[in-house]
């Protein structure tokens, strides 16, 4: 009989653990200039209160979502393949999001001018290697993923991307050539937390800064790095509207 009890109560305690988690992964969420509620701004930024206009800072509604697109510089991942310590750099990135109800986001991003370096005793040096992932065509590496808001250390939101799939690669990097010394199908896998600069001031483009810290990305088998700044503004409907996470 005490046994069983002991039993009950661990299962009791993993449900509490599991709701806290759940509540504390969706405690934060986007808000909207919109029309409706009750501040009154005169208009889509919501930067000036009005006299009798209807705009306001609201949540996304269930069944409502807004398209995000954005745009950043170069970007790095860095991590080892075969072995080899590398650096994958892409020059450019085009990103496209829904925000979603709750914090909860979906999106894509497709990197362009892919290229893959080895390190080797503090040098960096350029292989001969076409880099793409796979199905995509050479120097572009596309990636789906899933991603909420989430508590960051400074107490505020920040952004945790996640593959589509549990337990299944972000994307998988594909090394080839002729004269390319790392000829390989490598799996990004894992989470990464990106940090969200001023994402609780309502504005019409936000930037979105991913580096290490937090993450737990892996390029094959071992730790990898990722580091990007993109900057994200609504568009469609609600083009250049303010929002801001809190």
């Amino acid at each position: 009989m005490a046994r069983i009890r002991l039993i009950m109560l661990s299962m009791l305690a993993v449900f509490a653990f599991s709701a806290a988690a759940a509540a504390s992964a969706s405690a934060h969420e986007f808000k909207v200039c919109q029309e409706g509620g009750t501040e009154h701004f005169e208009e889509h930024l919501c930067s000036k209160v009005g006299g009798g206009e209807k705009w306001s800072y609201l949540p996304i509604a269930a069944g409502k979502s807004f398209e995000v697109e954005g745009t950043s510089g170069i970007s790095k991942l860095e991590g080892t393949v075969g072995g080899q310590k590398v650096i994958i750099e892409c020059s450019t990135d085009v990103a496209k999001v829904t925000l979603e109800p709750a914090g909860a986001t979906k999106g894509s991003i497709l990197f362009s001018g892919c290229k893959i370096s080895s390190v080797t005793k503090g040098k960096k040096t350029l292989l001969k290697c076409v880099v793409n992932s796979v199905g995509e065509p050479a120097e572009k590496i596309k990636l789906s993923f899933l991603d909420a808001l989430v508590t960051g250390k400074g107490g505020g939101p920040e952004d945790e991307f996640k593959p589509t799939v549990a337990e299944k690669p972000f994307v998988e990097i594909e090394t080839s050539g002729a004269e390319c010394a790392l000829v390989a199908k490598t799996p990004v896998t894992g989470t990464t937390i990106c940090q969200l600069p001023e994402a609780e001031v309502g504005l019409a483009e936000h930037e979105i800064e991913c580096s290490p810290s937090g993450s737990s990305l892996k390029l094959g088998t071992a730790a990898a790095g990722f580091f990007s700044a993109v900057k994200v503004k609504i568009v469609g409907t609600g083009a250049g509207w303010s929002w801001y996470a809190e």
